[in-house]
């Protein structure tokens, strides 16, 4: 049985993996720094983040939103501010999703093809982009 949630009603806090390990390195380095840290860019509606994915790749069968799925709440941009006062400059969204997808299609876990999108299983994940 899966689940009957969709996913326009969730938020996604998305980040860099490199920018998660510089952020370790900044917090272990600084003697000051106390307590936890939220370590992500921004926090999308998640149907702001289909959209960033589905223009960044077009020839993929990204899901679009027909419209904003929740009206008048807008993104967290400030959301990891005790990092970026420390001096931590995240990369940019679309970066992140631009090197996490040439990752998984070097590595053949995500193919291009101009007629289908190949699924490609992974252990017990189930890739799909």
């Amino acid at each position: 049985m899966g689940s009957r949630e969709t996913q326009e009603h969730h938020w996604l806090g998305a980040v860099h993996v490199k920018d998660v390990a510089k952020a370790h390195v900044l917090l272990y380095e600084t003697p000051a720094a106390a307590g936890r840290y939220l370590c992500t860019n921004v926090i999308y509606q998640f149907s702001s983040f289909a959209a960033t994915v589905s223009e960044l790749y077009p020839e993929f069968a990204i899901h679009r939103f027909p419209k904003e799925t929740q009206p008048g709440l807008t993104p967290c941009i400030d959301a990891a501010k005790r990092l970026i006062d420390l001096g931590l400059v995240f990369t940019p969204i679309q970066d992140a999703v631009r090197e996490s997808a040439q990752s998984l299609i070097a590595e053949g876990f995500l193919q291009r093809s101009p007629s289908q999108i190949k699924i490609i299983p992974c252990g017990k994940i189930i890739l799909r982009m």
